[in-house]
């Protein structure tokens, strides 16, 4: 599609959008697991349109946009069950050695040929235990009604474990003496020849891989490792795996170890192969291994509501009043996607909460992970940039607002990745996720403009 045909394609879209607003009524999908239909539509009309129609018209500080605040109240606490049934510990094999020798396990690693598996369809069935999702993803909102008519919306339907008798982990991913389980993911490698120049093979009894690409860095640990660790917390907090070892991110990984700290996992931590060239693999009698399908191919996605059980220990759920709207900065004009009108958008903010009770906090991703946990709990709304200040999602209490200004609907219009990530862990983290589409947007250049106009109405509604 060339760039004439896209604007061809949105301005179409826009007028079919203004046609429809007079009777405007949100399309649904059906889903044969829901009691009720799935609105695909935007939440409300954001009322008439300026000149400029995707601009929002200005939120009137002269006159009440919504009920009055007085003192913010702690939220109700949320549902703390994971959104699928528990897994049964009889479906797993009872960890047993091989009674091979480590020799002969490398010889398994190194020169034993190995199929592909790229889907759990194709894992045999005593090597995997499936349970269906009871949540379903929320589609990012948008205070724009250009965009009420693009549906991407991708839903996961299934949790998979895969429980390998005499497995093998190596860079986030599982294999066995047959088969080497990609699952469809890129960041797993491209085969089990990746393992060739192995030259040494560390042992447990029962292991767990929880996946965590890129886990050296704080944003990269959380979207891709917090959440398969959460999907395996209630296995591993029962006294019959007790012993277990997960094998992650460690040594170099700063907020990694954080995390073990906070989480009270330290002492069942091993080490994980930084890349395939780190020369070991760790070798379990038991290897576990989380998986969700369908797998698209997006990194970061995963069921509303996953990371509830690492929200519990780490303290998020237990009720806390939220008294601040956090900003999280990308200071610096040359820094790739900073706010060229931050300031102009900073003012606008306090604009709208003088007088609601709620204060505006700047967050520019310099702090300790204490500090910022304590601060961004109290948080009822989160905004920004697109960027890995976002990881700080998962300190947030189930049911804040999160704004990212990131053009997800214009990028996935236009058949590239929509870097749906953040709206991922904001559904893991069971969050209320808008997104901002900012002009002179690029991932890798400064000075993106952002409407602040439409921030303003988006702060008024979800503060009202």
């Amino acid at each position: 599609m060339t760039g004439a045909d896209l604007i061809a394609e949105i301005e179409a879209l826009e007028r079919r959008v203004g046609d429809l607003r007079a009777a405007w009524s949100p399309p649904v999908v059906a889903r044969p697991d829901l009691e009720a239909p799935l609105a695909l539509g935007c939440l409300e009309d954001p009322g008439p349109a300026t000149q400029r129609s995707w601009r929002t018209p200005a939120l009137s500080l002269d006159e009440p946009h919504g009920p009055s605040l007085g003192d913010p109240a702690p939220p109700p606490p949320p549902d703390l069950d994971p959104p699928w049934p528990p897994w049964d510990l009889d479906s797993l094999p009872e960890p047993s050695t091989s009674g091979s020798s480590p020799d002969e396990r490398l010889e398994l690693v190194t020169a034993r040929e190995k199929r592909n598996v790229d889907r759990v369809a194709d894992v045999p069935h005593e090597l995997v235990t499936s349970r269906r999702i009871t949540t379903s993803t929320e589609r990012p909102k948008s205070w724009n009604p250009r965009y009420a008519g693009y549906d991407w919306y991708p839903q996961i339907e299934a949790a998979s474990l895969l429980h390998l008798r005499d497995g093998f982990i190596g860079d986030n991913v599982v294999f066995d003496r047959d088969r080497y389980y990609r699952l469809g993911s890129w960041w797993l490698g491209n085969s089990w020849e990746l393992y060739r120049k192995t030259r040494e093979v560390r042992h447990v009894d029962v292991g767990v891989s929880i996946g965590g690409w890129g886990g050296e860095s704080f944003q990269l640990f959380v979207l891709a490792a917090l959440p398969k660790l959460a999907a395996l917390l209630d296995v591993m907090e029962r006294p019959e795996l007790a012993h277990a070892k997960i094998v992650s991110h460690d040594e170099g990984a700063p907020a990694a170890r954080w995390f073990w700290d906070a989480l009270g996992l330290r002492d069942r931590i091993v080490q994980k192969p930084q890349d395939a060239r780190a020369g070991f693999v760790v070798h379990a009698d038991v290897a576990l291994f989380p998986h969700f399908e369908p797998n698209s191919g997006q990194f970061g996605l995963f069921p509303r509501g996953t990371l509830l059980p690492v929200q519990r220990r780490l303290g998020t759920l237990e009720p806390e009043i939220q008294d601040l709207v956090v900003y999280l900065e990308r200071p610096g004009a040359k820094r790739h996607r900073s706010v060229a009108n931050g300031d102009e958008l900073v003012r606008r903010i306090e604009q709208v909460l003088a007088g609601t009770g709620y204060r505006l906090e700047l967050l520019a991703g310099e702090g300790h992970l204490d500090a910022d946990r304590a601060l961004l709990k109290r948080a009822k709304v989160i905004l920004g940039p697109h960027g890995g200040a976002f990881g700080n999602l998962v300190f947030l209490q189930p049911g804040t607002h999160v704004i990212e200004f990131l053009p997800l609907y214009d990028l996935f219009a236009a058949g590239r990745d929509p870097q749906p990530g953040y709206w991922g862990l904001a559904q893991a983290a069971s969050l209320d996720y808008w997104t901002v589409a900012p002009e002179n947007f690029d991932l890798d250049r400064p000075g993106m403009y952002v409407d602040v106009e439409e921030v303003a109405a988006i702060l008024g509604h979800v503060l009202s």
